[in-house]
């Protein structure tokens, strides 16, 4: 999430929209992969 964060800033204007997918989909694959580890362990409450 930090690299797509980064790359906001380091890339050219032109291909903002490119970088700034990259932290958005790192910040939902986070958010699923949480979800999952979460959802595992209350699962065998």
């Amino acid at each position: 999430m930090m690299i797509g964060s980064m790359d906001t800033v380091i890339v050219p204007p032109q291909y903002f929209g490119i970088a700034e997918r990259f932290s958005v989909f790192a910040a939902a694959g986070f958010n699923a992969v949480l979800g999952m580890h979460l959802f595992h362990d209350f699962k065998g409450m």
